[in-house]
């Protein structure tokens, strides 16, 4: 009785270990990104940096006339009209 028993589960086993393998499916990989679109490209991205230029600008919001820039404070005020209107210098336009 022990044999017949272990003798199903022999030949039983296989078949359901086949049946339980699953298919393999090709992998695609990711997709690469967009190129970025500028109106300027440069070989060397950091000789576009004006180093007084940015350290006027460091300077100006580490001042004391914006207060801290803690939110919802005059100083946080003081804080986005600059760089707004140092964006609009830049030519750069809100996105909404």
């Amino acid at each position: 009785m022990v044999f017949k028993r272990f003798l199903t589960w022999a030949l039983c086993a296989p078949v359901l270990l086949t049946a339980c393998q699953r298919e393999e499916l090709p992998v695609a990989g990711p997709e690469p990104a967009p190129a970025a679109v500028t109106g300027q490209q440069s070989a060397d991205p950091l000789g576009l940096i004006e180093t007084q230029g940015l350290l006027q600008r460091i300077s100006t919001l580490a001042s004391d006339e914006f207060g801290g820039r803690a939110p919802m404070s005059e100083g946080e005020r003081l804080t986005l009209n600059y760089l707004e209107e140092q964006f609009r210098g830049m030519g750069l336009e809100p996105m909404f």
